[in-house]
């Protein structure tokens, strides 16, 4: 361990000193006492002066291994200590998808095909209605006059009523042959359970992502559908 071996170093390198200030002044003190007993001051003097600058050039190497060997106990880790950096930025949560809000809504088209509004993909018109309702009749045929406006959009009339009813509904107001219009059946059952109880017609806007943009219950302006899409 760095620390510890440092510490030893530190150890020895100080006793070492302390040993040579210990050794040198008894030296000294003995040739202090032998010149004492002597009768030649001048030589005392010299060796009192000799004693004094010897003692303090040692204090000061023993000062000095003490200051090192402290910065170096401050300098090495002790091992086996790791500091790990804190992660700066944690992988990103996945971002739920939104709801699909289409009704879940078996129908029939008038070719026989089966499929599930909810699985409808692209932006998307739904018009429940019954072909004999005049409130019904008036918004087809606001529909058909401004057709041009749902070019972006899928429209599905939806109806409990028989396919040919729904075939002649089509051909009568001029939809059976535009594009991206389909008139579709399904049970009042399914409508109850996946819309509710509701005004004939309704129309439901529907975004790319299958959710709910705007929704008109009853007979609405075209003006105002035409403001959502």
């Amino acid at each position: 361990m760095p620390f510890v071996h440092s510490h030893a170093r530190g150890v020895r390198r100080t006793s070492v000193a302390a040993w040579l200030l210990w050794a040198t002044w008894g030296h000294w003190c003995k040739q202090l006492w032998g010149r004492l007993t002597g009768s030649d001051m001048m030589d005392m003097k010299k060796g009192i002066i000799l004693l004094t600058v010897t003692i303090a050039v040692l204090l000061a190497v023993f000062l000095a291994d003490l200051v090192i060997n402290s910065n170096e106990e401050v300098a090495e880790p002790a091992t086996g200590s790791t500091t790990t950096a804190p992660a700066v930025q944690s992988a990103a949560a996945p971002v739920a998808a939104a709801p699909n809000e289409l009704p879940k809504l078996p129908l029939t088209t008038l070719d026989g095909n089966k499929l599930m509004v909810n699985e409808l993909e692209g932006s998307t018109v739904l018009v429940l209605f019954q072909p004999d309702c005049d409130h019904c009749q008036r918004e087809a045929a606001q529909i058909r006059e401004n057709i041009a406006a749902f070019d972006d959009y899928q429209i599905y009339f939806i109806s409990d009523a028989s396919l040919p009813q729904l075939d002649q509904f089509a051909q009568t107001y001029k939809l059976a042959d535009q594009r991206d219009v389909y008139f579709a059946q399904t049970t009042i059952n399914d409508i109850l359970n996946e819309v509710g109880p509701i005004e004939t017609p309704s129309l439901f806007v529907y975004s790319p992502e299958g959710r709910l943009v705007k929704s008109f219950i009853g007979e609405t302006p075209i003006e105002e559908i035409l403001k959502v899409l």
